[in-house]
């Protein structure tokens, strides 16, 4: 029994790490199982499951419903199977019964034929074939599920060649199990029919037997007998396949305001445009992007940013910022919250927000890998907006099957001013006021039900909340100018801090990474002088964050890398060059005798010098006109 036991079956869950999973897919050489909470896949050879269990590293948590027991099946009394089974029942427990447990031959096959008239069966049990029937019954403790006849674990049909089985299984491998080509089953059965007829046409009058080609049924049982989440992935891809397999609960609500928040980001389905001059615009494209953090007791927005900003770590710092910095006169509106649960993206996932989130003792959950599904609510609220975003003008709707001839460029009129506004007016008048599907009411009142008889949210001042997220840069100041990151920033009093400064050493930058369009300065000796510094781009350092400057020093040294001074260097040469000659023909001009004139006694002729280019300039006689 421990032996059967041991073996991995599908539906079957183990212990692993304590941790529940469930065998999804069992193949002559992988166990794929996942978690019994959310899909998680987890790859273990055969060889290596069955030593586990073995050394008990992994224990058998349930087994598959309904082995053991054919119970299940009988839940369909119009299942033929079933039907057979309570006939067969009939036939042990009459003859049975009606001779004491015993089985005389005679006597036996006279109530096999009574029974057969009472119940008009056209096909009566012989007396061995009652006897086998009584047998089995009896070793399962007369148990009547047992007489239920189970799927044959034989092969169906005709079993194939070994050179067959062998060129199918390549070719399910070769090429239904990748991603480059999508290859269907019909064309898997093709190749194998065309494989075997130009082997047979290679056996023709040879002493090897001819093949024989299987039908398209063969090729579909074969691949349908790997079927599951591993060959889904290998065949349409990891997105594909956790959309099909995935499952999810239904997420429990937390029960108190700001114990639990949601934080993501949605890319915003709209062209939006630039204002220029003469009352001219440009089209910019889908650009803005917003990051939303929701409240989940009442699924009250707490803090989001809207902005041209791809979702980078000062994106998210914004939206926090939103919610835990306090507003005079918003004292029982959002807050630090007690926990923060979001995906694992660069713009979460880094040390910046997480250095921020301790600071401020939220604890902070990260879901596990390629689970997009672990925040619905806030998904929702992306989707509700999404919904009213593709009314307006310009909107590029999800696909460009939905958009249809529609041209966004071309109905596209709103600037990112214009779109911050408006969702500001739909997010406060609209969304947190409408009720609420699950709630039953609109988030604000469930908000402000949520918060009755309670102390105000905790939050934080701006300046404390800007120093948690402060960064530090050092500059040497040059003519009341501080310059790091390859930008540069000046103000009225940096000139005073500089004569703070001994010789050699630099300032202090306090700089702010989503907005580097001003900075705070001191000197090492006195840290609390800090006096402001603006940057010099005024056009691009206000409202630009240190991933977007990254973001375009890298672009910038990528279209840099196109060129190169090869070209100029060969000019350069050549008109070098060129100028030699010059110089010689006009040397050689000059060095040709000239009939000397009479000069006054009193002043001798002067003595002219030719300007000798090849010294360096500071060499060169800067009067060579003026006689000693």
């Amino acid at each position: 029994m421990a032996k059967e036991v041991a073996i991995p079956r599908l539906g079957a869950q183990y212990l692993i790490d304590g941790t529940v999973h469930e065998v999804i897919q069992l193949t002559d050489e992988v166990v794929t199982l996942s978690t019994v909470t959310h899909l998680r896949p987890r790859y273990i050879t055969v060889d290596s499951f069955m030593s586990d269990l073995k050394r008990r590293n992994i224990t058998l948590f349930a087994d598959k419903p309904g082995h053991g027991s054919n119970a299940l099946y009988f839940l369909h009394p119009e299942d033929p199977k079933v039907i057979e089974a309570k006939r067969k029942k009939h036939y042990i427990v009459t003859a049975l019964k009606e001779q004491g447990n015993c089985l005389p031959e005679q006597g036996t096959k006279a109530i096999i034929q009574r029974i057969a008239l009472e119940t008009d069966d056209p096909h009566p049990p012989g007396y061995s074939t009652l006897c086998r029937w009584i047998q089995r019954f009896r070793a399962n403790n007369n148990d009547e599920f047992s007489l239920y006849k189970l799927r044959s674990p034989l092969p169906r049909g005709r079993k194939l060649s070994t050179e067959v089985k062998i060129q199918l299984d390549a070719l399910i491998d070769e090429y239904y199990l990748k991603l480059d080509e999508r290859i269907t089953v019909h064309r898997i059965y093709e190749y194998l029919d065309g494989w075997v007829k130009d082997e047979n046409q290679k056996r023709a009058g040879g002493w090897e037997p001819m093949l024989c080609s299987p039908c398209r049924s063969t090729v579909v049982r074969a691949i349908a007998k790997i079927s599951g989440y591993a060959t889904d992935r290998a065949h349409l891809g990891a997105a594909a396949a956790n959309k099909l397999h995935e499952f999810h609960g239904k997420q429990e609500r937390p029960a108190a305001p700001l114990e639990l928040c949601e934080i993501d980001s949605y890319p915003c389905d709209i062209m939006l445009v630039e204002i220029l001059e003469n009352h001219k615009h440009r089209v910019l494209g889908k650009l803005a992007s917003l990051t939303a953090m929701m409240e989940l007791n009442s699924e009250m927005v707490i803090g989001w940013d809207l902005s041209l900003t791809n979702p980078c770590a000062e994106k998210t710092l914004r939206a926090l910022r939103m919610a835990v910095v306090a507003v005079p006169g918003e004292e029982y509106r959002r807050g630090i919250p007690e926990g923060l649960f979001s995906d694992g993206g660069s713009e979460n996932a880094n040390s910046v927000v997480a250095t921020v989130l301790d600071r401020l003792g939220i604890k902070w959950t990260l879901p596990p890998p390629k689970s997009p599904n672990t925040r619905p609510r806030i998904e929702r609220l992306f989707k509700t907006f999404a919904s009213w975003l593709h009314e307006q003008h310009g909107t590029t709707f999800s696909n460009p099957e939905a958009c249809g001839d529609y041209d966004p460029a071309r109905h596209a009129c709103y600037t990112i001013e214009n779109l911050v506004s408006y969702f500001r007016e739909w997010l406060e008048d609209v969304y947190h006021e409408k009720k609420h599907s699950t709630l039953h009411m609109p988030p604000r009142v469930a908000w402000e039900r949520g918060m009755h008889h309670q102390l105000p949210p905790r939050k934080v001042s701006p300046v404390a909340f800007n120093s948690l997220i402060r960064g530090i840069e050092y500059s040497a100041l040059s003519g009341n100018r501080a310059e790091f990151l390859c930008l540069s920033w000046t103000g009225p009093n940096l000139g005073r801090i500089k004569a703070k400064l001994r010789k050699g050493e630099k300032a202090i930058c306090y700089y702010d990474p989503t907005d580097l369009g001003m900075i705070w300065v001191a000197a090492p000796t006195d840290k609390d002088d800090r006096v402001p510094a603006w940057g010099t781009a005024k056009h691009y350092q206000p409202g630009l964050t240190l991933t977007e400057h990254y973001q375009v020093k890298a672009q910038i040294a990528a279209d840099g890398k196109q060129f190169d001074d090869c070209e100029p260097h060969l000019v350069l040469w050549r008109l070098r060059q060129r100028m030699q000659e010059d110089r010689e023909k006009f040397m050689a001009r000059n060095s040709k005798p000239v009939r000397a004139q009479k000069a006054a006694p009193s002043q001798p002729p002067p003595i002219v010098q030719p300007l000798d280019i090849e010294k360096p300039w500071d060499e060169v006689d800067s009067e060579p006109w003026r006689v000693d």
